[in-house]
């Protein structure tokens, strides 16, 4: 299914390690709610 602009994204979580995690971390896009995110593939 492709996404739509201006539509919210769908729950997911991923494996992040790099910046403020310094170690693996798994987030989840829950982790961000009420913020604005932008999602680079």
């Amino acid at each position: 299914m492709k996404p739509e602009i201006g539509k919210a994204a769908p729950e997911f979580t991923a494996s992040v390690i790099g910046g403020q995690y310094e170690e693996e971390t798994e987030i989840s896009l829950a982790d961000f709610k009420g913020q604005r995110v932008v999602l680079v593939f």
